[in-house]
């Protein structure tokens, strides 16, 4: 075996890189032993991989996680079929190039998509990097990006099957104490954290709005990193696996609460940096689209969630679903319950 047929068999966690070049080269019209691979993403959602060839030309590649338990926020083709429905709306999303199923190369489903240009903002760090004169308009992009999103009729766009009977935020309150009884029962999660979930989900039941403000698209995860900027705009949006039809409150709370509490601003500016606060975004966004009613009970509904997210996190961590992800990463029970009392406040504020 020469060195270029061993680097073309060696790649990151996930990829098997001979039979991934053999299937995809032909697709992108490219020499196979030129493509490169490296993960951008570590293994607590879809994974995502950087592809570059002889840094001409540079695509995304998309595969569930490795020890995923297969629901639908890791169905990757269904994210894939999101993006295509996207493609000739005013919501800016790369265009998809390849995609296949578990019979594919990867023995798993997966898509490729185009490389967008542009920088993310993943943390205080990020966000200190732009420039101050262009931080007010950075953050009123998006939101007017996500009042576009939420402007969108998912029927015209072939996407009105992901409406379920059940409302969104009923199906996300059952979901998640599902997975909570899950985790209890498998003693993964200290039964300390269970009932405190488990109580502020019946809280989040009692106090739920008998009527969303408004329905549409939602994105499920819209956040700074999420997106790609240039030029003081959105230039794409990224991660559709948990887009499904219902409140688009869920996106605001979700979107503010990252934004402004002390327990989510690792993906958020520091406070007085020059950035809009989270007030004034939700201000922003409802200057396109109608008011949302009850914003405290979808931001406390977000931290609810993140401390779900956290305890199923926890769970594969000591579990070993992403030992072989090279990441090191510790379980971190302390901020579950920090996460769940936050909510409760709002709550009860």
């Amino acid at each position: 075996m020469t060195a270029s047929d061993k680097n073309a068999a060696a790649g990151p966690a996930g990829l098997d890189i001979s039979r991934l070049n053999g299937w995809l080269a032909p697709k992108l019209g490219v020499e196979p032993s030129a493509l490169s691979y490296n993960l951008l993403t570590s293994g607590r959602s879809n994974l995502t991989y950087l592809i570059d060839y002889n840094g001409q030309h540079r695509w995304v590649l998309r595969r569930p996680p490795l020890g995923h338990p297969g629901h639908n926020s890791h169905d990757v083709l269904r994210e894939s079929r999101i993006y295509n429905a996207l493609t000739d709306t005013n919501v800016a999303v790369p265009a998809i190039v390849a995609q296949s199923d578990e019979s594919g190369p990867l023995g798993a489903p997966m898509f490729v998509m185009e490389y967008v240009d542009g920088f993310t903002l993943d943390g205080p760090a990020d966000f200190d990097e732009v420039p101050r004169a262009d931080r007010k308009g950075i953050a009123i992009s998006m939101m007017h990006t996500l009042a576009d999103i939420h402007a969108l009729d998912p029927d015209a766009v072939s996407l009105g099957d992901l409406k379920r009977p059940e409302s969104l935020v009923d199906r996300q309150l059952r979901r998640w104490l599902a997975n909570i009884d899950r985790l209890a029962q498998q003693r993964t999660l200290p039964s300390t954290d269970a009932e405190l979930l488990r109580k502020i989900q019946a809280e989040l039941s009692a106090r739920r709005p008998a009527h969303a403000s408004a329905e549409s698209l939602c994105h499920g995860d819209f956040k700074p990193n999420n997106l790609i900027f240039r030029d003081s705009t959105v230039a794409a949006v990224l991660d559709w696996e948990l887009a499904a039809v219902g409140d688009t409150g869920l996106d605001v709370g979700w979107l503010s609460v990252i934004w402004s509490h002390e327990l989510t601003r690792k993906w958020a500016p520091r406070p007085d940096s020059g950035y809009p606060t989270a007030d004034e975004l939700v201000q922003a966004y409802q200057s396109r689209r109608v008011p949302v009613d009850d914003l405290e009970f979808y931001q406390a509904l977000a931290l609810w969630k993140l401390a779900c997210i956290r305890a199923d996190v926890n769970a594969r961590l000591r579990a070993g679903a992403m030992a072989d992800l090279d990441v090191q990463v510790a379980p971190d029970d302390d901020v579950i319950a920090r996460l769940a009392h936050a909510a409760g406040d709002l709550l009860t504020a």
